[in-house]
């Protein structure tokens, strides 16, 4: 039965994890066009950008991972009667 709770609870953090990666994605957006008509574009804003939408696709892809798998132990758990 702790291997649910386990399994429920990565679930849980992906979640999280997808919301935090969401903000930061949208807050280097709402920088890059909240900026200065004068003031160029860094590299180092474009590279943060990047970082955070990559890291926003692994967060999406683990949680996906994770909650399938949670849904294949709960669903099989009810056929072999656990």
């Amino acid at each position: 039965m702790s291997r649910y709770f386990l399994s429920h609870a990565l679930v849980e953090v992906g979640f999280v994890t997808i919301i935090v990666s969401l903000f930061s994605v949208v807050f280097d957006i709402v920088g890059l066009l909240m900026r200065p008509k004068g003031v160029t574009i860094e590299n180092a804003q474009v590279a943060s950008l990047l970082v955070n939408i990559k890291y926003l696709v692994i967060s999406i892809g683990t949680y996906l991972i994770f909650y399938i798998r949670y849904q294949y132990m709960v669903r099989h758990s009810d056929k072999e009667g656990d």
